[in-house]
C-alpha cells in the first residue's frame, strides 16, 4: 500500500529541505518519490508544519511531524532539554 504525506516544510533523509512538497512511500516504507504540491493530490495526508524523514540502514523511512518546529534552530537530539516542541511519528 502506497502512503503519501505532504507538509509546508519537508526535511529529507539527506538533510535537504523542501517547501510545499509531498513524499510517497511504498509498502516497505521506502521513498518512491518527492513531489511539489502545486495541485491537490489524491490520497495525500497534508500536515500544517514540518515533516522530517529519517532513513534506517535498510533505507526504510520513518516520518515525523511537528506543527511548531522552528527550522532556524532545529536540533534533533535527546539532550535539548530547553525545547518545548511536540514531534509526532506518522509511520
Amino acid at each position: 500500500m502506497v502512503k503519501r504525506f505532504a507538509a509546508h516544510f519537508v526535511i529529507l533523509p539527506d538533510g535537504s529541505r523542501r517547501y510545499m512538497h509531498g513524499v510517497e512511500l511504498d509498502a516497505d516504507k521506502r521513498l518512491r518519490r518527492v513531489f511539489p504540491i502545486d495541485k491537490e493530490t489524491e490520497a495525500t495526508a497534508f500536515f500544517n508544519g514540518t515533516m522530517l524523514l529519517k532513513a534506517d540502514e535498510s533505507q526504510r523511512i520513518s516520518v515525523y511531524y511537528s506543527e511548531d518546529l522552528d527550522l532556524s534552530a532545529a536540533k534533533f537530539g535527546a539532550d535539548d532539554s530547553g525545547g518545548d516542541c511536540h514531534i509526532q511519528r506518522l509511520c
